[in-house]
């Protein structure tokens, strides 16, 4: 483990809170919606507990500065992770949820319990 860890956590959490209120019935527009949600709630959370913790610029290797700008500079900076956050949640969302429709769906106990013969 490493310091800060339990705030990765929290954005999960969070994460998982907001997701299971949005994912009512698993839709194509529902699934999408949630990695969306789920995308900007951890960019925006992690970001700015990245610039509260005293993250540092890319760019300077300096601290972050303590006022918007800095705030600013650590959403910018988290932008390539949001997109590959993004991509990843779509893509595991997308076979999550497929495996789980195909099974619904070819399942051979879906409409009540196999009657057993016996001879």
């Amino acid at each position: 483990m490493y310091s800060g860890w339990y705030w990765v956590y929290f954005t999960f959490v969070i994460i998982n809170f907001t997701g299971s209120r949005i994912i009512k019935s698993f839709t194509l527009k529902n699934v999408l919606l949630a990695a969306v949600i789920a995308t900007i709630s951890h960019s925006l959370l992690f970001d700015f507990i990245v610039w509260a913790g005293g993250g540092i610029d890319v760019i300077t290797l300096l601290p972050l500065s303590r006022d918007f700008s800095g705030l600013f500079q650590s959403y910018i900076q988290g932008l390539p992770f949001a997109k590959n956050f993004l991509e990843g949640t779509i893509v595991y969302g997308a076979v999550i949820f497929g495996v789980y429709e195909c099974i619904n769906k070819w399942h051979p106990f879906k409409h009540g319990p196999a009657t057993i013969l016996i001879d």
